[in-house]
């Protein structure tokens, strides 16, 4: 389109009129803006001090939001990962030998010695998830009470120990021993067991039919029905009221002492383990596992044997296999360094064994010098479909300079492994044995007896794990 060049100077020539004065409306137009322009920036200002406000009392609250999850997250982890130590003194000595773990309570057994002029006794003890004591009875009379195993029944728990007490009626040096509790910690009943000289008990089991004590005897009579040496293993089966059903003595012409057990469910065998020299050259001791049914017949026996002396003190049944522990004592070469106790024995070291259902032996494997191991658990987070990678937990004690330390740690082998990896830590403190290891969902639990303030009490250490 073509423009007209004489409109568009009139029209530039109207504009100019309506503005005769441009330079003062500049000035005015100008104080005006300026005076617009404050009250914007003031506005904007304003706005900003809100929003930056506004800002910061969000960061504010986003932190402190974070800071909660955070604290949250940390007293979880606390929880989660929380060590405790629980100190039990009931006397001159008190020593925990076995701990269960009853929904968020913890049942404890053991010996105490309450002054020098008593007798050691039984206490069994209900302490809170913090190790406060909810409830405690004590056991005992005119001689010495040991409480070595427990188990927990549906209306109470089953004590093994041993007693000295003739007003028991205790009829030689020590009788084994079988106390019912109820749910409170009531002594509902007890009974003893034995022979005319030395019978104990350090194991017992829940089968079928009842009850399965097991320990050693020395001599025939009473309630021991064979004895072929000196000590010999005693296998005894009870009713659930505590009625001998049958009782088993296993050995030859001298020692066979039997320290563990355990129970294979799905075949209904009775397992007892522990060692004896009346099948060596009577220096030499051998372990043995020795298998029964639940009608007292012998099975499979399986031994157990290192180079000089090897003594079994715990055994655990998994799904499909047997673990057994203790320790050994193996000779050192003459020009041998370092801190051992050896003497005419030689070295003691823990040992860990695998056994099949079936009692083959699949390895045995020793470590920890000076050491000895008491009790183990099976960690079943951490078995495979082979049943070849299980953790297993050990305690027990070692030697340094003729003291014993509280020794505790965890044992992996498998059969393409060169030797097994091995995990040791010790407690803090001038004495101490650890008897027994617990493994539940929720942690580990180790127990035994410690030094505190120049006395021997019992010690419980809870932790998230090994």
């Amino acid at each position: 389109m073509r423009l007209d060049r004489n409109k568009l100077e009139n029209a530039h020539k109207k504009m100019y009129r309506r503005l005769p004065n441009s330079r003062k409306n500049s000035r005015n137009g100008s104080n005006s803006f300026k005076l617009f322009s404050a009250i914007f920036l003031i506005l904007v200002i304003g706005l900003f001090f809100i929003g930056f406000s506004t800002i910061i009392n969000s960061e504010n609250n986003t932190m402190k939001l974070f800071s909660f999850l955070k604290q949250a997250d940390k007293t979880n982890n606390e929880n989660v990962n929380e060590e405790k130590e629980i100190f039990l003194d009931f006397g001159q000595e008190t020593r925990i030998t076995k701990v269960l773990k009853v929904n968020d309570e913890y049942l404890v057994v053991g010996d105490v010695l309450t002054n020098e002029k008593e007798k050691y006794q039984i206490f069994l003890a209900k302490l809170d998830k913090d190790g406060n004591i909810i409830s405690k009875t004590f056991f005992g009379n005119d001689g010495d009470e040991f409480a070595y195993d427990v188990i927990k029944e549906s209306d109470g728990y089953i004590v093994v120990g041993v007693s000295s007490s003739k007003s028991f009626g205790v009829r030689g040096r020590y009788d084994a021993l079988l106390i019912k509790y109820n749910e409170q910690g009531k002594i509902l009943w007890y009974k003893v067991y034995g022979g005319p000289d030395w019978d104990r008990a350090y194991k017992v089991l829940k089968t079928e039919n009842g009850y399965v004590i097991v320990g050693d005897n020395y001599a025939k009579g009473g309630d021991v029905s064979q004895n072929f040496g000196e000590h010999d293993y005693w296998i005894v089966s009870l009713s659930r009221d505590g009625k001998i059903l049958w009782d088993r003595s296993f050995g030859g012409i001298r020692w066979d002492r039997a320290y563990s057990g355990g129970y294979v469910e799905a075949q209904k065998l009775i397992l007892s383990v522990g060692s004896s020299n009346s099948f060596t050259d009577g220096n030499r001791y051998d372990g043995y596992v020795v298998a029964y049914d639940t009608k007292g017949n012998l099975v499979w026996k399986s031994t157990l044997t290192n180079s000089y002396t090897l003594w079994p003190l715990d055994l655990v049944v998994t799904n499909n296999s047997i673990y057994v522990a203790g320790y050994v004592y193996e000779k050192l070469s003459s020009d041998s360094a370092g801190n051992n106790s050896q003497n005419a024995l030689g070295v003691e070291k823990g040992f860990i064994a695998k056994l099949s259902e079936s009692g083959q032996v699949v390895y045995l494997k020793t470590f920890g010098e000076n050491a000895r191991i008491h009790s183990i658990a099976v960690d079943s987070s951490t078995i495979d479909n082979k049943d070849e990678s299980k953790t297993i937990m050990f305690v027990g004690y070692k030697t340094d300079k003729d003291v014993k330390i509280p020794w505790y740690g965890s044992f992996i082998f498998r059969t393409d492994m060169e030797k097994p990896t091995i995990i040791e830590k010790y407690l803090d403190t001038e004495y101490g044995m650890l008897f027994n290891i617990l493994k539940s969902e929720d942690g580990v639990v180790i127990s035994g007896s410690s030094m505190k303030e120049g006395k021997i009490v019992g010690l419980l250490r809870i932790m998230p794990n090994i």
